[in-house]
C-alpha cells in the first residue's frame, strides 16, 4: 500500500512539473522576441557593425593599387625591380622605395627654353 501511494505521489509530481514547464508567461515571449532579433542581427557579418564602409575602402585601395601598377609596368626598369616594386605596392601603398621610383623629373617648357638660351 505504501508503495502504491508513493508511486502515485511520484507520478503526480512528474505530471505537475510537465504542466508547469508548458505554461508560457509574457516574460518568456518577450525574451523569445529579443532572441529572434539578436539572431537576425547575428546574420550580418560582425565586421559590418564596426566598419560599415569597409568594402568601399577596399575597393578604393584596389583601384589605387591597379593605377600604380599600370605606372610601374610602363617604367623602363628591369623585371626584377618591377616585381620588387609591385610587392612593395601590395604591402604598403606609400613605401619609400615606391615613392622614390615613381618620382619623375618634370621640366616645363619655360625651364627648357631657359636652359637652351644659356
Amino acid at each position: 500500500m505504501k508503495k502504491v501511494l508513493f508511486a502515485c505521489l511520484c507520478v503526480t509530481c512528474m505530471a505537475g512539473q510537465r504542466l508547469k514547464a508548458q505554461t508560457v508567461n509574457n516574460d518568456s515571449l518577450a525574451t523569445k522576441k529579443n532572441i529572434k532579433e539578436i539572431i537576425e542581427e547575428d546574420n550580418e557579418p560582425m565586421m559590418l557593425r564596426f566598419e560599415p564602409d569597409y568594402a568601399a575602402e577596399q575597393l578604393k585601395r584596389r583601384n589605387v593599387i591597379l593605377a600604380k601598377r599600370r605606372i610601374i609596368d610602363t617604367m623602363d626598369i628591369s623585371e626584377k625591380k618591377k616585381l620588387r616594386l609591385i610587392r612593395d605596392l601590395y604591402k604598403d601603398i606609400n613605401s619609400k622605395r615606391l615613392q622614390k621610383a615613381m618620382l619623375v623629373d618634370t621640366k616645363f617648357e619655360d625651364e627648357l627654353s631657359d636652359e637652351f638660351e644659356n
